[in-house]
């Protein structure tokens, strides 16, 4: 009789102790798959910020190409200047020349993913490529090069500045006024040497980040959204 009770509890304390695993078991696949989707909706929110920032950058890019494009265009009639051209019209090159479109990529998104360390929750490997090389490589090229046309402004700037000035208006403003002449400006061999420098780097950059560029984004923001 004895032995019967022990063996019956020896059976009550191993099924209870299999329903204790199981249980165990059960409540930790149930945390792994809330943990799972939780991480899911993270990653897709983060890619969903990515791809409306992408969408932001494709319109800023678009507007910098054309100002640069406009800049590289100016730049170079400067530096085949004629005499006769008329003084707006020299002032209009000299404004498109001085300064170009200050595009600043939007990568909040992309630097709290970064902050949180959190890259693996991107199951693609291929999007994780690509979004790495964009953020860190393509806009550091791209600051880089702006950068490197900076620098060629502001020599520019500076060279110009014995011929064009600012001068206040009548209406309490200011306006570029040649302070020289159009005939001056076309015989200073360093007005046309700075102004080269500044179309030989503007002239990379619109061709660089033209079509293709703009292409890679709209591919990357593509593949989110088809998510």
């Amino acid at each position: 009789m004895p032995e019967a009770t022990f063996t019956r509890r020896g059976r009550w304390l191993a099924a209870e102790f299999v329903v204790i695993v199981i249980g165990i078991l059960t409540a930790s696949v149930v945390d792994d798959w809330r943990q799972d989707r939780r991480d899911r909706a993270s990653a897709e929110t983060a890619l969903a910020l990515i791809a409306g920032d992408l969408e932001r950058d494709s319109i800023e890019i678009a507007i910098f190409r054309e100002a640069t494009r406009e800049q590289w265009e100016a730049a170079l009639a400067l530096t085949t200047l004629s005499p006769e051209l008329p003084p707006d019209s020299v002032l209009e090159l000299h404004g498109r020349t001085s300064i170009s479109w200050n595009f600043r990529p939007t990568t909040s998104a992309f630097q709290s993913l970064q902050s949180s360390g959190r890259f693996e929750l991107i199951d693609d490997p291929g999007l994780l490529d690509d979004i790495l090389r964009y953020y860190d490589d393509r806009l550091v090229f791209l600051d880089d090069l702006r950068q490197y046309l900076r620098d060629a402004e502001g020599h520019y700037g500076s060279v110009s500045g014995r011929h064009v000035q600012l001068r206040p208006t009548a209406e309490g403003g200011s306006r570029w006024t040649i302070v020289t002449s159009v005939e001056e400006m076309t015989e200073d061999p360093e007005l046309r040497a700075a102004a080269s420098r500044v179309a030989s780097r503007a002239g990379p950059i619109q061709g660089r980040f033209g079509e293709p560029f703009a292409g890679e984004i709209g591919a990357i923001r593509a593949r989110i959204l088809e998510r």
